[in-house]
Parts: C-alpha cells; structure tokens; sequence
C-alpha cells in the first residue's frame, strides 16, 4: 500500500499464518533501492524455529515493509501448500 522501492536494513517481512501465530523476520540486507529483502535460514544464520514454521504451517499472508509503506500478498489454501512443499524441499534438513 504506498510501498516505495527502498528497503532498510530494518525493514521487517510479517508472515501471518492461518492458525493466527504471526512470524516477523528483520531484512538480513543492506539498505538498497532495488526491491530487496533478503532472509538467511538455517545452518550457521539461525532462524531455525522460524524455518521450521514456514515449513509445517500454512501461510495466509506475507507483508513486506519498505521505508515508504509496506507490499502485501494473501495466499489461497492451494498457494499456501505449495509454498510449505516448496520450503520443504528447499531445505534438506527437513
């Protein structure tokens, strides 16, 4: 809603699933002005916990905060199955 293209390094991505817990992941980037925010899971960048929920629960929607407002994308139940499998398969550990 207003989002600019600029993204502080504290710039926060919200990822409220559909069972109501909310997952708030802080942008991992530098500030940049090409749309990026960049997230680090698991091995030596922690956030294990957090993989573990975008691998097991089903997102209902992910908001992007940028320094002029904020993106946001509601998934249908199919989208958030398949973004859960995709999450899954990406991670090896799983």
């Amino acid at each position: 809603i207003g989002a600019g293209s600029c993204i502080d390094d504290t710039d926060t991505m919200n990822v409220l699933f559909r069972d109501k817990t909310l997952l708030e992941l802080e942008n991992d980037s530098d500030f940049n002005c090409d749309s990026e925010h960049t997230l680090y899971f698991g091995g030596g960048m922690g956030r294990t916990d957090e993989l573990k929920m975008l691998k097991t629960k089903d997102v209902e929607t992910i908001r992007v905060w940028t320094s002029n407002g904020y993106v946001e994308e509601d998934f249908s139940t199919v989208e958030s199955q398949k973004f859960k499998k995709t999450i899954q398969c990406l991670d090896v550990t799983f």
